[in-house]
């Protein structure tokens, strides 16, 4: 299934250079406009992790139908995790502190939850295609109607949420925001 969904991304349905190993995987040369602007606006508002504050890329690939980036410094990751058709999942881990859901206990900052803009962000992006997942669904994954809500307003939401989520995903790493610390 994931090769039709790929297909119907523009990506050739028997390409397996997306499916190797390495942590890292060079998907540059994408020619799906939504994947290619995830990259872009991963570099501009989160390479400040690794150029100012010492976190290392540990992980950029494709896993199934999603693209895994993470950096990584001492104790702590951010995790940026890209679906076709969402606004990505943003969270930081502090893998010192404990996590045991029974307990309520947790180890990571769910970047939106920091943010009223990025909430009102998703909440109407969800809203506004809830139709287009039930056709993508309902027509064996043909995907031109999340592609058309990109291309006309996805975008501007995505580089919306993005900016505003490295600014707060750097809040939450000073101890401005939240309540991981790094040591």
């Amino acid at each position: 299934m994931f090769r039709k969904i790929l297909k119907t991304m523009g990506f050739p349905a028997g390409d397996t250079a997306m499916i190797n190993e390495s942590p890292i995987q060079d998907i540059t040369h994408t020619p799906d406009q939504e994947l290619k602007t995830h990259l872009e606006l991963t570099d501009t508002h989160f390479l400040f992790l690794s150029n100012e504050l010492g976190f290392k890329l540990t992980r950029s690939r494709m896993d199934g139908h999603e693209h895994t980036t993470i950096f990584t410094r001492n104790n702590l990751s951010v995790h940026i995790i890209f679906t076709w058709g969402t606004l990505p999942m943003i969270y930081i881990k502090n893998n010192l502190l404990p996590y045991d859901e029974s307990k309520g206990l947790d180890n990571i900052e769910i970047v939106h939850e920091y943010s009223d803009e990025m909430r009102t962000i998703m909440e109407i992006h969800s809203e506004r295609l809830k139709p287009a997942y039930e056709y993508f669904l309902k027509h064996n994954y043909d995907s031109k109607l999340l592609q058309e809500d990109f291309e006309n307003t996805g975008r501007e939401d995505y580089v919306k949420y993005m900016t505003l989520a490295g600014t707060t995903a750097r809040d939450i790493i000073s101890g401005q925001k939240g309540r991981l610390k790094d040591k």
